[in-house]
């Protein structure tokens, strides 16, 4: 059952995988459907959160184990378990450039 991946909702998301050709829904994840979701090999959700312009981590069953707002992310992929972001740091914020 490694193979997981999100069916964006309005709300709450879904978490998925497919057995026997069928999507199996495995349960809900709090992932807005404006956002972007990867999963990585270990089964992590990494999610930029596009509204509250952060990115949030959760694991595999769905609970929040990392957010992060000092930075403007725009884009993600994954490899392995090796997760890449693009973006920008938000200068006003943080007080630096």
């Amino acid at each position: 059952m490694a193979n997981r991946f999100v069916i964006p909702q309005s709300e709450k998301s879904i978490i998925a995988t497919i057995e026997d050709n069928k999507i199996v829904e495995l349960g809900s994840i709090n992932i807005p459907y404006h956002s972007i979701t990867i999963v990585s090999e270990n089964l992590y959700f990494v999610s930029i959160f596009y509204k509250e312009k952060a990115l949030k981590i959760f694991n595999k069953e769905g609970e929040l184990i990392a957010f992060n707002n000092q930075f403007d992310f725009k884009t993600i992929a994954v490899k392995n378990n090796t997760v890449y972001l693009g973006g920008a740091y938000k200068s006003k914020k943080n007080g630096a450039g």
